[in-house]
């Protein structure tokens, strides 16, 4: 199991859904954001 995370391969992975869930969360809170500014604009 330990020998599984030291694989680049399984490094990769993680990387890449760690980087869509960093990018997918900003995304929703700069969706959000925008969201509540036209509120306040109306």
């Amino acid at each position: 199991m330990l020998g599984g995370l030291c694989n680049p391969f399984t490094l990769f992975t993680l990387f890449t859904l760690f980087t869509l869930f960093l990018f997918f969360s900003f995304s929703r809170l700069a969706a959000g954001r925008f969201f509540f500014e036209k509120i306040e604009v109306a």
